[in-house]
């Protein structure tokens, strides 16, 4: 059996604004050399078990992630 997920809301992220939210300053963190990667994750149950995912990392570039 194959289940392909599919979710019709519009869930746009503003990567700037929700960790300027949290405290950090992305444009700073470029902007004094630091390295900035974002490593994303989710978690979904399924018979009752529970399944952890771990997906791509990516770098910013000052203007865009890319793919690590």
């Amino acid at each position: 059996m194959y289940m392909a997920p599919y979710d019709v809301r519009d869930r746009r992220f503003d990567t700037k604004g929700e960790l300027k939210n949290r405290g950090f300053d992305l444009d700073a963190a470029v902007a004094s050399g630091q390295e900035v990667t974002m490593s994303l994750a989710y978690e979904f149950s399924f018979g009752g078990k529970l399944e952890k995912v771990v997906a791509l990392e990516y770098a910013w570039d000052n203007t865009q992630w890319s793919i690590k």
